[in-house]
This record gives structure tokens, C-alpha cells and sequence, in this order.
């Protein structure tokens, strides 16, 4: 062997090992990317009864509560799902992820936190008010406008009383935080909507559920999108 090829082969195992620390130091670096209230979205890699293991492509796995994510007592997440969240709390060995803050997370000096990052928050409607309900947050009382409570507006308002639900804070004043459930709900719509269409399309034959009949036809849903069967293609 020649010294050329020595001196060749020595510069080859030089840049390999360089490229392995700088591939290590990037790896590493990911998690000092990710700051407490990021949007994430990762890949569900473990279901426990209690926990839900996220992989966000960093060095540690992140963890959220199953009730967290669960739909009218239903969570409907398997292995290999995609899922979203909002970074809470953040240690050197573990991440915390939630669908929104609630008071297990911190108290109400989060809610300037939530309103500038847009981080969904928990609430539990406290009655009916002038124009709108009274809802607690944090242990503060804020307040949801009756256009605000729901996608369609509805004059039954008790029914939405002592329940809890995910809210976005639309605007936060010196005395209250002004709170909407409907900007929510129109976003889970619009990411129904756009992975339906994704799936489907014209011509192709679905299975739903029928949610609710009316007049003119009934309400289906069709896997977490709703569409409707007109009365004339009823049997």
C-alpha cells in the first residue's frame, strides 16, 4: 500500500467518524428544537391502559393521558396513528403532550401562555349568562359567547351546562379571557374533510352510520366525516 492510500483512507475513516458526531450531535439537538407549547404531530408507538407513547423523531418518546384524546368516552387510536398534540411540560428524560392545558398542567398564568401559542384549553361550562355561558378555566371564570359554544346554534343552551370541553381563546381582555369551542370544531371539520377526499371519490361505495334522520333525508357518518342521504335514494 502506498502512503497516498494510506493518507486517502485515514481522510475516508476521519470523515466518517465526523459525519457519525454530527449526525449524533443532530439527533440530540432535535429536542432543544422543540419548546413547551409546540405543535407536534407524531406517530403512536405504545398503548398502555392509562398512557399513550408518542415517537416525535427525537431521542426520548413522548407521553399523553388516553383520556385526553377520548370522544364521548371512546378513544378510537391504534398503534401506528398519527396524532396530534401541544408540548406541556418538558424535562430532560420525558415529554409531555396533550390535546389542550387544563389545571393538571399549571394555573392561570397559563392562559396568556395558551392565547399566544393558540393552545386549546380545558373548560368546564359553569351556566348560562348574558349572551353567552361562564366557563372555568384554570380556576378562573372566563366567557364563551352562545355563537361560540357550537358549530350550529342551537336555543337549548342547558345542555351544554356542566360539561366540559376544548376551547381556543379568542381574545383576552384585562378582566376575562373570551373563549370559542366553535374555531375548534371548524378546524377538526375542515381535517375530516380534507382526509375524507383524500380516500374517496366520486363513485366509490362508503359505509356510515346514520347519525340522525330529518325531513329531507338522514345524517351519516362516514368515519368521522358526515354526509347526508337524501329521502329519493332512501328505500
Amino acid at each position: 500500500m502506498t502512503y497516498q492510500e494510506t493518507d486517502n483512507n485515514e481522510a475516508k475513516t476521519a470523515n466518517t467518524e465526523e459525519f457519525a458526531t454530527m449526525l449524533d450531535e443532530s439527533i440530540q439537538n432535535l429536542n432543544t428544537h422543540q419548546v413547551k407549547g409546540d405543535r407536534v404531530v407524531g406517530k403512536i408507538s405504545g398503548i398502555t391502559e392509562s398512557h399513550i407513547l408518542i415517537s416525535l423523531g427525537v431521542k426520548q418518546d413522548a407521553v399523553a393521558e388516553i383520556g385526553d384524546y377520548m370522544e364521548d368516552g371512546v378513544f378510537n387510536y391504534k398503534v401506528g396513528d398519527d396524532i396530534k398534540g401541544f408540548i406541556v411540560r418538558m424535562s430532560d428524560d420525558q415529554i409531555t403532550v396533550a390535546k389542550g392545558l387544563n389545571r393538571s398542567h399549571g394555573n392561570k398564568v397559563l392562559i396568556k401562555e395558551a392565547h399566544e401559542k393558540q393552545i386549546p384549553i380545558k373548560g368546564k361550562v359553569l351556566g348560562v349568562v348574558n349572551k353567552g355561558f361562564a366557563v372555568e378555566v384554570f380556576g378562573v371564570r372566563a366567557f364563551c359567547p352562545f355563537v361560540h359554544i357550537d358549530l350550529f346554534s342551537t336555543d337549548d343552551h342547558t345542555k351544554y351546562v356542566n360539561n366540559t370541553y376544548d376551547f381556543e381563546i379568542i381574545e383576552l381582555t384585562k378582566n376575562s379571557a373570551i373563549l370559542s369551542r366553535k374555531t375548534l370544531l371548524a378546524k377538526e371539520a375542515s381535517e375530516k374533510e380534507e382526509k375524507f377526499f383524500a380516500t374517496y371519490k366520486v363513485g366509490d361505495i362508503v359505509k356510515g352510520i346514520v347519525l340522525r334522520v330529518a325531513k329531507f333525508g338522514a345524517f351519516l357518518d362516514l368515519g368521522g366525516y358526515e354526509g347526508l342521504l337524501h329521502d329519493i335514494e332512501l328505500s
